[in-house]
């Protein structure tokens, strides 16, 4: 039931996923994949609070299931408690030392707390750990610029898009530390890009529209607010 699950999770058929995740816990009830299963497929459902007990029993079950603690964390992130999120991050990090993704999840909750210098740190462990995590580098990008040191800023964000080039959160990030630089011109097929690869990004076709304005492409810079 466990592993038709995940294939059922793997293919998008969420609800159908979890019935099987359900009926594998049924038979095991200390079934710790299942669990931890049943919990990502929640949470894709948008209930946290049912992931988030479901990660605690698997937890509970296995002290040491360090992507637990990690998913765990995110949940608690998006339900905008921080602190606990921090905790359980950490507690990934301690399992599990060169976890690529509980660093990078650690700097951002450290970012929404304010904690930018924290956050750099723990973004540059995550590539420590991971060389080619693109989301990393964008993240680091994020801090940076919040430090105002754009320079750097944009290297990170350039890193992220040579990674991953359909990015686009990255080119939006990267047109934005352009124009704090002054280089509108170089901002703008970014913030295309963005729009190309996202094209329902309401923030690139709103600094899009900003961008063109400032070159005096008016009517081209309408259609984008519109």
């Amino acid at each position: 039931y466990n592993n038709l699950g995940a294939v059922l999770f793997a293919d998008q058929k969420t609800e159908e996923a979890i019935s099987h995740y359900k009926m594998a816990i049924k038979i095991k009830p200390d079934y710790t994949d299942a669990h931890y299963n049943l919990g990502n497929a929640l949470r894709r459902e948008g209930k946290n609070s049912e992931a988030i007990s479901h990660y605690k029993m698997a937890i509970k079950v296995k002290p040491d299931y360090a992507d637990a603690y990690n998913n765990l964390g995110a949940v608690l992130f998006a339900d905008r408690k921080n602190e606990e999120a921090i905790s359980h991050y950490k507690m990934a990090i301690k399992i599990k030392p060169d976890f690529a993704e509980a660093y990078s999840n650690l700097g951002n909750a450290l970012s929404a707390e304010g904690k930018i210098e924290e956050a750099i740190s723990h973004y540059k462990m995550a590539i420590k750990a991971n060389p080619d995590f693109a989301e990393a580098y964008n993240n680091l990008g994020n801090a940076l610029s919040a430090e105002g040191k754009i320079e750097e800023a944009i290297s990170h964000y350039k890193m992220a898009i040579g990674l991953k080039p359909d990015y686009a959160e990255a080119h939006y990030n990267l047109g934005i530390a352009l124009v704090a630089e002054g280089k509108n011109e170089e901002a703008i097929p970014h913030y295309k890009m963005a729009i190309k690869l996202n094209p329902d990004f309401a923030l690139a076709h709103n600094n899009l529209g900003i961008a063109l304005f400032a070159k005096q492409k008016n009517e081209e810079a309408i259609s984008h607010y519109k």
